[in-house]
């Protein structure tokens, strides 16, 4: 999988760039602040239609624009695309070909990138939110199925908060209207919970293997997706039904729905222990690191081929050790894009034989 060229219009910094690259490996050099990480970006949103960095379009767009675009040229094994993003204030449209896309999942996942930045350092330690958002992100690029029941998990959640925040303010119940809701959440949160396990216990058997190479000591890491309900249960579904039932008067008294998918988190274990509270920043790295190289490989395995590498200003955040462990990976198989504000001190092959772009804004 290869991106080509991208052209940007009213893109954050960019009033209008155009820019080819290598298929294999790109270099983006340049002083902070020059416009590097929001190439990165640009090339990010024609994967998952979504930014790593905002929620809000009005970011992305230049001062004083009514809109953003972002057109790529994407080659994948099979076939040659144009994909094309417009940003609004309040809105989004995606093509393919010129072809209008009437749905995110349409397009979501027809390229596919693995973004690699200093937040993800906070990936153990961090809030749940930011774990969650990791599954469904990389679920919703390889399974468009997933993408459709997380959209509608979202929609029948939404819809179940308001029902039982209007009946508290009403006083009025109808619970035959709340069982059907209920009954349609609980659908999807099994296909969910079902591919999100498939997904981190294949993730978990990457992880190990790759965690093992890069510790020095005899470690081991694990990775556990934690839901609140049994996915593997034969009678999953009326368990489900079941806890929705004893939870109903609560619900209606707090007015929002107390249990779901929208509360599950990957637990990650260093030798067996909580490692957000053991490892130490050096093996919170390893750790990160060994995911994302791991991702790498469960992609290929589930597509066919390797997704494009963006490394955003992580190499400044790994000692040598990591650095070469991670640039060792890069290969002609793996379309990579690496940001740094200066090569010296990297004398690394991959980055001695990379193809080196300069970005400055006077090229914005």
């Amino acid at each position: 999988m290869r991106i080509q060229r991208i052209a940007l219009k009213n893109f954050r910094t960019y009033d209008y760039a155009d820019f080819t690259f290598s298929p294999t490996t790109n270099v983006l050099i340049g002083k902070n602040a020059q416009g590097k990480t929001n190439l990165i970006e640009a090339i990010y949103l024609l994967s998952v239609a979504k930014s790593f960095r905002t929620r809000l379009n009005q970011e992305m767009i230049m001062f004083e624009r009514e809109f953003a675009k972002i057109i790529g040229l994407v080659q994948t094994k099979t076939s040659q695309k144009n994909l094309e993003m417009v940003l609004f204030e309040k809105g989004k449209q995606a093509k393919i070909n010129q072809a209008l896309c009437h749905k995110t999942s349409e397009f979501v996942g027809i390229f596919n990138v693995v973004v690699f930045t200093p937040d993800d350092l906070f990936f153990v330690k961090g809030s749940p939110k930011i774990r969650r958002r990791f599954m469904d992100i990389e679920l919703s690029k390889i399974s468009s199925l997933y993408l459709s029941y997380f959209n509608s998990f979202q929609h029948f959640f939404k819809e179940r908060n308001q029902y039982l925040k209007q009946a508290g303010q009403t006083r009025k119940r109808d619970d035959v209207y709340l069982d059907v809701i209920t009954h349609q959440m609980i659908d999807v949160q099994i296909e969910i919970a079902k591919q999100r396990t498939d997904f981190i216990a294949k993730l978990n058997d990457f992880t190990k293997q790759i965690y093992k190479k890069i510790s020095q000591h005899d470690e081991n890491i694990t990775l556990v997706y934690e839901t609140f309900f049994d996915v593997n249960s034969p009678s999953v579904k009326e368990d489900l039904i079941r806890l929705y039932e004893e939870d109903k008067e609560k619900d209606y008294r707090y007015g929002k729905t107390n249990q779901g998918v929208n509360k599950d988190d990957i637990k990650v274990l260093l030798n067996d222990k909580e490692a957000c509270q053991f490892a130490s920043q050096g093996q919170q790295r390893s750790i990160v690191l060994a995911m994302k190289i791991g991702l790498l490989k469960l992609i290929y395995e589930e597509i066919g081929e390797y997704p494009v590498l963006l490394l955003d200003d992580v190499l400044s955040e790994l000692d040598n050790e990591r650095q070469n462990l991670l640039l060792n990976l890069v290969s002609d198989d793996i379309q990579t894009f690496i940001t740094t504000t200066s090569i010296d001190g990297l004398s690394h092959e991959v980055i001695q034989r990379a193809n080196k772009i300069e970005i400055s804004k006077e090229r914005s």
